[in-house]
């Protein structure tokens, strides 16, 4: 009896969920799939599958411990369904059902408390999810004109023929070169999977900048500044600073062997922050709040942004905002709570000593500030994978509550 006692005590076992498993084959075979912004549409049985599996996992299991972080993510999760239900008019359906998808996911994830294997297994999805997309646009990337400008950008079409949006791309190529670095300094002291992390990093950060996306190259050189700003062991610091240099000195070779085209050279660096396509999106956001207040408390619903801001002003744009567009669709009240949410993960991540993984969420606020993101899997992937490590001492101290109920329980009855 005292040996099942001590076998409760002992919460270092750590096994990983099927969902998990199911959720990173989904990421990788994206490639494979017919939507251009790289959503939870393509390959969503697989993504169904893993959540109908942490649901009835959690029925099935006797331990039901809910975290007060888990409880904030119900809440938040419940109010934006309740918009669902309240707005009045038509909607798009598919975006609804994307974004019920993504939460009922979240809730599934919550209730059953991935661990830290978990995470693992899903930033493994992200990242050879990343390469693969790296490795198809570098052996068989297209060069053509990017809508809406004069500039040319790289970019697969694959599957059914369904080109990838290039914004998007580059947004899960930034989060496969942030969690590949990631990963290296995870495994620090083993050689060969440093090794091989740094070769996935170098792959996926050439991706990003073949698809010629501005908010991706910002992005990483954000993440390389603040991880290089974070690191206090002087160790991991300069082999930090060597990455930084090789990863340099690889740009400076494809830029100067013309590996990387003239024309994404001329997009990312010559005179490419100051174009229209930016002082127009300024606008965007502009009348991305005036259509935020249109309906304040429960938002317009998932309609297209655009749409909404050609019916009441006559303003040919979108909110290119993550952020704003979830104050557009589901209301102010879900605004705050989503950015108040971010705030707390990043705080939580910096004081738990996460600062590699802090640093990631800090960068991917670039990207969700530049774009609309609010359906693509990245998004979503990476707040998963931080609510996972920055819940993992609560959930130590969730077991060791109930492993203390238990053994007080099984000592009564001796």
């Amino acid at each position: 009896m005292f040996r099942m006692i001590e076998k409760m005590e002992n919460t270092d076992n750590l096994k990983p969920h099927i969902g998990s498993i199911l959720i990173a084959m989904g990421t990788v075979l994206l490639f494979i799939g017919n939507g251009a912004a790289l959503g939870i549409a393509d390959n969503y049985f697989l993504f169904f599958i893993a959540m109908i599996s942490n649901f009835i996992e959690f029925i099935l299991t006797k331990k039901k411990v809910i975290s007060i972080d888990s409880t904030f993510v119900l809440a938040m999760v419940l109010l934006i369904l309740t918009t669902l239900f309240i707005i009045k008019g038509t909607y798009d359906h598919g975006s609804a059902m994307s974004i019920s998808l993504y939460m009922m996911l979240i809730v599934s994830i919550s209730l059953v408390r991935y661990n830290q294997i978990d995470a693992k297994i899903i930033i493994q999805g992200m990242i050879i999810s990343s390469v693969i997309f790296s490795l198809l646009i570098i052996f068989f990337g297209e060069e053509y004109l990017y809508k809406g400008t004069s500039k040319l950008t790289y970019t697969q079409s694959f599957g059914k023929h369904i080109t990838f949006e290039p914004n998007y791309l580059g947004v899960l190529l930034t989060a496969g070169f942030c969690f590949s670095v990631y990963n290296a300094i995870d495994d620090f002291q083993n050689k060969r999977k440093m090794i091989t992390s740094i070769s996935f990093s170098m792959i996926a950060m050439v991706g990003a900048f073949l698809t010629g996306s501005r908010s991706a190259v910002v992005s990483i050189l954000a993440f390389i500044i603040l991880l290089i700003n974070f690191m206090k062991s002087s160790e991991v610091k300069k082999r930090l600073l060597l990455l930084v240099g090789v990863l340099l000195l690889i740009g400076i070779l494809l830029v100067v062997n013309k590996v990387i085209p003239e024309s994404i050279y001329q997009r990312i660096f010559e005179n490419s922050y100051m174009d229209n396509s930016n002082m127009k999106r300024i606008k965007d956001w502009d009348y991305g709040i005036k259509i935020m207040m249109l309906h304040p408390i429960f938002g317009n619903g998932p309609l297209k942004t655009s749409d909404i801001m050609i019916k009441n002003y006559g303003f040919r744009g979108d909110v290119h905002n993550t952020f704003l567009t979830i104050g557009v669709i589901y209301g102010i009240p879900i605004f705050f709570w989503f950015i108040i949410y971010i705030i707390n993960i990043i705080v939580k991540l910096l004081k738990n000593n996460e600062k590699t993984l802090g640093a990631i969420i800090i960068a991917m606020i670039i990207e969700w500030n530049i774009l609309a993101c609010q359906y693509t899997v990245t998004t979503w992937l990476t707040i998963i994978v931080a609510f996972i490590v920055m819940n993992k001492n609560s959930d130590v101290i969730s077991d060791q509550r109930y492993s203390k109920r238990m053994k007080n329980k099984l000592l009564r009855r001796l």
